[in-house]
């Protein structure tokens, strides 16, 4: 379960939250929805840990972020934020996000597939064709699965199957 209790995140003096409180447990799918503008990534930075709360508490599975090894917690976790963008290396590197020799290319096949991009990626010569945006972020959701993450964090809206 992930929760913010009371969490309020300030630049400044201006408040980007405040006493914000949410729940969400687990095995249910969320999205957040609002405005450019909102706060829904500032949001999931918070859960994610790169963002420290002004005040209040980020819980997962009832303990505070910041009492996790940031690389353990890491581990466990992965967003796509809006700004992303593929590497200059394979694209299996990039799905993979790991060095060469420990790309499982099983895995990545399945994981192109499932996102119904392996019969594309097949036909490409260079990562350097593979520009279009929906590919693009479909292709980093499903590289977030590669490691059977248990928590996925989209920060776009974005389509799963």
């Amino acid at each position: 379960m992930i929760s913010a209790n009371n969490v309020t995140l300030r630049l400044g003096k201006r408040a980007l939250f405040e006493d914000v409180n949410i729940k969400f447990t687990e095995g249910n799918c969320y999205g957040l929805i609002g405005a450019n503008g909102a706060g829904k990534t500032t949001l999931v930075k918070l859960i994610c840990g790169l963002y420290r709360p002004t005040s209040g508490r980020i819980l997962v599975n009832a303990h505070d972020v910041s009492e996790y090894d940031i690389r353990d917690y890491y581990a466990h976790i992965s967003t796509v934020f809006q700004d992303i963008s593929l590497v200059p290396v394979s694209i299996a590197k990039n799905v993979a996000m790991c060095p060469d020799e420990k790309i499982d290319r099983t895995r990545v096949e399945i994981c192109l597939r499932r996102a119904e991009l392996w019969d594309k990626v097949c036909t490409l010569s260079e990562y350097r064709n593979w520009r279009s945006l929906a590919l693009f972020i479909r292709a980093a959701i499903y590289s977030c699965l590669m490691s059977l993450l248990q928590l996925l964090i989209p920060s776009r809206r974005t389509v799963c199957t």
